[in-house]
């Protein structure tokens, strides 16, 4: 990462993971996900990294437990499960993590519960949490518990900056806050790239997402093509770049308009949903292209995927298609698929084998059956 005074070396970091995992650790192992997530001395490979973060996880290593909380969090690879993210964040606590604190106080902001999120946020503040700091700030900055205090979270944001320069998530949400500061005289773009670019100098790819961002909101060429460089060299480290360079590509900002590099591009399954989603929702949708995206959003791992595809078939009155959707959920391992199941033999007239579908998924652990079943009794 190029921390502590020593220089990024990919090489170097891949080869002393490699010797850490082989000797039987868990965050040798979970720092060898990250290799093949990114590419570093190996070829990209998602499904591996996705083995190694699961076994590293299991083995009780802190960072693979946090990463396992994201992604049920968001549903990559997996349907998003609220309580499941939760958990895992709590087993990070426990096996010696802080980072938990901060994942779990956001939670409780999301639900408008200060109380719970300060809590939370207070335990990590008390291990110097850096995550914590931000959230802190953050807080201040959105009046989340507290009297908004733009003042103060400014200078929280710089004082976590100056401290920890190489940290590039705080990076990025100082410099988001100076963007979007409600108080103009905070409001500082300049500033804002330069915080972004020295972050990036010191080896993180991780703030060219934004800059891509800052970039693309000027009106000259030069400035869009450097918004299109940033998209790409994001996309070149991180899964969720796909998307922002798919938009590139497809309406040929900074670079020549060219679909079928965009769709290259899209080549993972949150970004494939979101963008199957915007063209289902827009006025001239094209059902084909959707149900395309949609199918690969499941390939490449978000079964949430099954939710949308089932109400595209449940509009176009396609019952085969329905239940073909339903099996191949159930198949993957996707309880709701039970849901599903039981949609589509309703809509086949068949209300005793939709009632008998629903009951298994609900003791599978469906809460879709559940909710089918509460309407059902009353």
């Amino acid at each position: 990462e190029g921390k502590g005074g020593v220089a990024r070396d990919t090489n170097q970091y891949y080869q002393l993971s490699k010797a850490s995992a082989d000797a039987g650790s868990a965050l040798g192992l979970y720092r060898q996900a990250i290799c093949y997530s990114r590419g570093h001395n190996v070829k990209r490979d998602f499904d591996k990294s996705y083995e190694l973060t699961v076994k590293a996880a299991n083995m009780g290593c802190p960072n693979a437990l946090e990463t396992m909380g994201n992604w049920y969090r968001m549903g990559y690879r997996t349907k998003a499960d609220k309580k499941k993210a939760l958990a895992y964040y709590e087993k990070e606590i426990k096996n010696g993590g802080f980072s938990g604190y901060a994942k779990i106080s956001a939670f409780y902001a999301d639900d408008n519960n200060p109380k719970k999120a300060w809590e939370y946020l207070n335990k990590g503040l008390a291990f110097n949490d850096v995550e914590s700091m931000v959230l802190e700030a953050t807080y201040y900055a959105n009046g989340m518990g507290v009297a908004r205090d733009e003042v103060k979270a400014a200078k929280l944001f710089q004082r976590i900056f100056e401290t920890y320069p190489e940290d590039g998530w705080n990076a990025e949400r100082y410099a988001s806050f100076l963007l979007t500061a409600q108080d103009a005289s905070l409001r500082d773009t300049l500033l804002a790239v330069k915080v972004l670019k020295k972050v990036i100098d010191l080896g993180h790819d991780e703030p060219y997402k934004l800059l891509s961002k800052i970039y693309y909101a000027f009106p000259d060429e030069a400035s869009k093509q450097k918004s299109f460089e940033c998209a790409k060299r994001y996309a070149e480290k991180n899964e969720d770049g796909y998307y922002q360079l798919w938009y590139h590509y497809n309406n040929g900002i900074g670079v020549e308009a060219d679909q079928q590099k965009g769709l290259e591009a899209l080549q993972d399954g949150s970004c494939a949903l979101t963008l199957a989603i915007e063209m289902l929702n827009s006025g001239n949708a094209d059902m084909m292209k959707a149900i395309e995206l949609l199918n690969k959003a499941i390939e490449w791992g978000n079964y949430d995927a099954f939710y949308t595809l089932n109400q595209v078939y449940t509009n176009m009155e396609r019952t085969d298609l329905m239940y073909s959707n339903a099996k191949k959920a159930i198949d993957y391992g996707d309880v709701d698929g039970y849901f599903y199941m039981t949609i589509a033999k309703s809509s086949m007239g068949d209300d005793k084998g939709a009632l008998t579908t629903c009951l298994v998924g609900l003791k599978n652990g469906s809460n879709l059956c559940g909710n089918v079943l509460v309407t059902y009794y009353n």
